[in-house]
């Protein structure tokens, strides 16, 4: 494994995921970092780092949306002198590649077959549960690197259009690589804000946000600046991993959502929680 990259997994734990447990840190290296690595690996290179893990993580997850980066000194920090204090992060690098935690690393960037395992979510099951048809105008909130976003432009077809939505401008940037080779014309990849999704259409029949509410820090300010890109009649989408089905803890409840959703004067319509393990919450926009 790059020297550079266990520095920066190293970096990222002590100042921004210092709160978080090992499998939630290894969950979001690959989410919002897009660091493949084994759970396995990145356990032992903090606890090699010295710090004493948590069984919850009380910070927050980052926004899909905004990726805050909240510090925090963690068990990095404080009276306990850690390895990493000791010795410094060069130093512990070099002490790693010697431990031979170097071929922990298969690929910068997740592969869309690695996504698919990962998340375990019957796409096209998802993709008829909520609606989707040819020549329809979509809006993805989160889209990341395109999990949710190429099988959904395949579903539109050339007639439709699917607008990706993220505010990582790497995340964007990777999936525009890949719709490029892929010779996808019907994606546009959209820069948004962590309160305000900015698609640059107003009618919008659809928009599905995959895997990425439980990352929003303002999710009712989200709600409802998303209203002002729909046209009359559209519906939002939430799809999840379901907490009432062996989801990590980290992931919102159905009740929490829903609770959201409606303070920002969605309506609920159905839910669908026999996909998968996820949770698939379908909401009519309200009326402008």
């Amino acid at each position: 494994m790059p020297a550079a990259t266990i520095e920066e997994v190293l970096r990222l734990y002590r100042t921004t995921y210092a709160d978080c447990n090992v499998q939630h840190f290894h969950e979001l290296l690959a989410e919002h970092h897009h660091m493949t690595l084994s759970y396995n690996w990145v356990k032992r290179a903090l606890q090699m780092a010295g710090n004493a893990f948590r069984t919850t993580c009380r910070q927050d997850k980052p926004n899909s949306l905004s990726r805050s980066s909240k510090g925090g000194s963690g068990s990095l920090g404080g009276g306990n002198m850690t390895l990493f204090a000791r010795i410094g992060l060069a130093a512990l690098v070099s002490v790693f590649l010697n431990a031979g935690l170097a071929p922990a690393l298969r690929s910068a960037t997740p592969s869309p077959v690695d996504a698919a395992l990962q998340w375990n979510l019957d796409i096209d099951r998802a993709m008829d549960a909520i609606g989707l048809t040819t020549g329809m105008v979509v809006g993805e909130a989160g889209a990341g690197d395109g999990y949710f976003t190429f099988p959904m432009a395949r579903r539109v077809g050339a007639t439709g259009v699917v607008l990706a939505n993220d505010i990582s401008k790497r995340a964007l940037e990777s999936l525009d690589r890949r719709r490029v080779s892929e010779g996808l014309v019907n994606i546009q990849t959209v820069m948004g804000e962590v309160d305000d999704p900015m698609f640059p259409r107003r009618d919008l029949q659809v928009v599905v946000v995959v895997h990425a509410f439980h990352d929003f820090s303002r999710p009712v300010e989200w709600l409802v600046n998303l209203k002002k890109y729909l046209r009359p009649g559209a519906s939002l989408a939430i799809i999840d991993r379901d907490p009432a089905q062996g989801a990590e803890s980290h992931f919102w409840s159905k009740e929490r959502i829903v609770g959201y959703a409606s303070e920002a004067g969605y309506v609920p319509t159905r839910p669908v929680d026999d996909v998968s393990a996820h949770l698939i919450l379908l909401f009519k926009a309200p009326e402008k």
